[in-house]
C-alpha cells in the first residue's frame, strides 16, 4: 500500500495534462517499438527453426527410404578402386555388396562392440582382392574372451572366398568416449585407415603380395568373374578402401574367381525392439556361429515432428504475447481516449 498521502497523489496526478496518471515505461513509443523488434526478431527465429525441421524431416524420410531399399535389394559388385573417392554416406552406406578375395587373417583387429548379444568385439579382417587392393570386412561380433591371441579359435577361412555385406562408412578417431590407441592395439571404432596404417597395408604391391603368400593362400588370379567388376590392371599401387563392409551372411568359400554367384540367400536384418522370441529365431536363422555376421542394425532418429511442433508452437505464443503486450493496450488507450471525449 502507498504511503503518500491523498492530498500529494491528488496534486500529482493533477500537474499532469487532463489529470491523467503517468503511464508506464512499456507503453511510450519508444519503448513499444525495441518490444515489437524483438518480439519480431523471435518469431521470425522460430519459424524459421520450424520449417527447417520441416525439411530436417522431409530429408530424412528419403533418406530412410533410400536406405531401406538398398538393403533389400539384391548385392551389387563392389564399386572398382577408381571410384572408391567418390563412395559417400548419402548414397552408398548399408549398399548390399559382393566381393572375393583371400583374407588376411594375421592383420585381423578387434574393435570395441556394443551388440543385441550384448558387449564384446568385432572382428575386422582385410581381404585382399585379385589386383593387390585391400577392403575391411567386418566379420561379425564375438565375445570379449575372444580378443586374446590365444583364445581365437573362431572360423578364419582359407582360400579364395566370396562375402555379401553392407557397405559402411570409416568411423575416424573413436567412440564409447575413447580415442583408438593404435601403439597397444585397441580400438573403439572401425577407423580403416588407422587400422591399416597399424598393419602396414598401404605399402606397394609386392609388399601386399608378401601378405597374402605368408602361409595364408595365393592371391586370386584375376578380378572379375561371374557377377562381378573388374577391379584394376595387377602391378598399379595398392590401396585401402575408405569403407568397410559389414559382413551379412556366411563366408562362401570358392573354388575359382569365375565360381557362379549364388543369390539364394539374403540378409535379414536383427528385429528391432525387445522382442526376445523374435530375436531368437533370428539368431537360429542365422546359423550361429563365430565371429556372427548379420547383426547390423539399421536405425535412424527422426524427432523432427516433435521439434516442429515445439519451434511452430513457440512462434504462436510469441505472436500470442505480442497481440496482448502491443495491441491490447493500444486498444485500450484509443478507448479510454474515445470515452473522454
Amino acid at each position: 500500500m502507498s504511503n503518500m498521502p491523498d492530498t500529494e497523489r491528488d496534486a500529482s496526478n493533477a500537474s499532469r495534462p487532463e489529470g491523467r496518471p503517468a503511464r508506464p515505461l512499456a507503453s511510450s513509443p519508444v519503448a513499444r517499438a525495441v518490444v515489437a523488434v524483438l518480439l519480431l526478431g523471435l518469431f521470425i527465429l522460430f519459424v524459421s527453426l520450424g520449417t527447417w525441421q520441416v525439411e530436417r524431416r522431409a530429408w530424412k524420410l528419403d533418406l530412410i527410404a533410400r536406405v531401406d531399399a538398398r538393403i533389400h535389394a539384391a548385392p551389387v559388385p563392389l564399386p572398382p578402386p577408381a571410384d572408391w573417392p567418390a563412395v559417400n554416406r548419402d548414397h552408398d552406406e548399408y549398399r548390399q555388396v559382393r566381393v572375393r578375395g583371400t583374407f588376411l587373417h594375421q592383420h585381423e583387429a578387434f574393435v570395441q562392440a556394443s551388440t543385441v548379444l550384448g558387449a564384446g568385439y568385432w572382428v575386422l579382417t582385410p581381404l585382399q582382392l585379385a589386383d593387390g587392393h585391400i577392403v575391411f570386412i567386418n566379420r561379425g561380433f564375438v565375445p570379449p574372451e575372444y580378443r586374446a591371441v590365444g583364445k581365437r579359435n573362431f572360423d578364419h577361412p582359407e582360400g579364395l572366398v566370396e562375402i555379401s555385406g553392407l557397405m559402411r562408412m570409416t568411423e575416424p578417431k573413436g567412440g564409447f568416449l575413447r580415442d583408438n590407441n593404435p601403439a597397444d592395439d585397441r580400438w573403439y571404432s572401425r577407423d580403416v585407415a588407422a587400422i591399416a596404417a597399424s598393419r602396414h597395408l598401404d605399402g606397394d604391391t609386392s609388399s601386399a603380395a608378401e601378405h597374402v603368400n605368408a602361409g595364408h593362400g595365393d592371391a586370386p588370379s584375376a578380378a572379375g568373374g561371374a557377377g562381378e567388376s573388374s577391379i584394376a590392371p595387377a602391378g598399379t599401387t595398392p590401396r585401402v578402401a575408405p569403407f568397410f563392409i559389414d559382413q551379412a551372411l556366411p563366408v562362401r568359400s570358392l573354388p575359382s574367381m569365375d565360381a557362379p554367384v549364388d543369390d539364394t540367400e539374403r540378409w535379414r536384418p536383427p528385429p528391432e525392439g525387445s522382442d526376445e522370441l523374435a530375436l531368437s529365431h533370428w539368431m537360429a536363422s542365422q546359423r550361429k556361429q563365430l565371429p556372427m555376421p548379420g547383426l547390423t542394425v539399421v536405425s535412424f532418429a527422426n524427432s523432427h515432428l516433435s521439434y516442429i511442433f515445439t519451434w511452430y508452437s513457440l512462434a504462436a505464443l510469441v505472436a500470442f504475447g505480442a497481440w496482448k503486450m502491443l495491441w491490447v493496450p493500444r486498444r485500450e488507450r484509443r478507448h479510454a481516449g474515445e470515452a473522454q471525449d
